[in-house]
């Protein structure tokens, strides 16, 4: 079992509507075998020429325009994978309870998204996009796995790995960004990405509600 985990949004609980988001998001994508994986990586290097993208052009959902986030997406909708997102809609967490600082948000976060897939998953070996320095994705690591491995080995290995060079976790990134779109209602197509995946979107849980 593999799964690959990006984020969304910004994990600061200050400045909301001053230039940082209104909802914080950890996704991932669930693959039950290597060989389903291996086919939906295989579909996105391969759906980047007919966007006339160059071999390995990263795709990344805020930096993409709309036509190459729904030729993505179309590519993607029928692969075998399982998407799950957990959201911190940050205007209703208190500033005091510790989630000020970004980096305890960005591991709670990461907590709850995989408390939710415990049930789910077995001896799997989980892909991080190596963001912030070593010592935070040490952190992370150790932090998840004395959280989540408490009974069972849900979590086998931890890997962290750069998003130019990852299919996966460029998938992760597209998901999230199309979640998390459909968040905010100011945005006039909230609900045209999510359209093209909602067959692969198992779960998508806000908190606090």
């Amino acid at each position: 079992m593999l799964v690959f985990v990006d984020e969304s949004g910004d994990p600061g609980i200050t400045k909301i509507g001053s230039g940082a988001s209104g909802h914080f998001m950890i996704g991932a994508a669930v693959f039950r075998s290597p060989e389903a994986a291996m086919a939906c990586s295989e579909a996105i290097d391969a759906c980047r020429g007919p966007l006339g993208l160059k071999p390995y052009r990263e795709f990344h959902f805020s930096k993409n325009p709309k036509g190459i986030r729904l030729g993505f997406l179309n590519a993607v909708a029928h692969q075998d994978f399982d998407f799950y997102a957990f959201a911190v809609n940050k205007s209703k967490v208190f500033p005091d309870c510790g989630f000020q600082y970004k980096d305890s948000l960005y591991k709670a976060t990461c907590r709850m998204l995989f408390e939710d897939l415990t049930p789910l998953l077995s001896e799997a070996t989980v892909v991080l996009d190596s963001c912030g320095g070593r010592d935070f994705q040490r952190q992370l690591k150790k932090y998840l796995r004395e959280r989540i491995n408490k009974k069972d080995k849900v979590i086998k290995k931890i890997n962290t790995t750069k998003s130019h060079s990852d299919n996966l976790i460029q998938l992760a990134d597209m998901l999230c960004g199309s979640v998390s779109r459909s968040l905010n209602p100011d945005r006039k197509d909230r609900q045209l990405y999510v359209q093209v995946v909602e067959k692969r979107i198992k779960m998508l849980r806000v908190w606090p509600k």
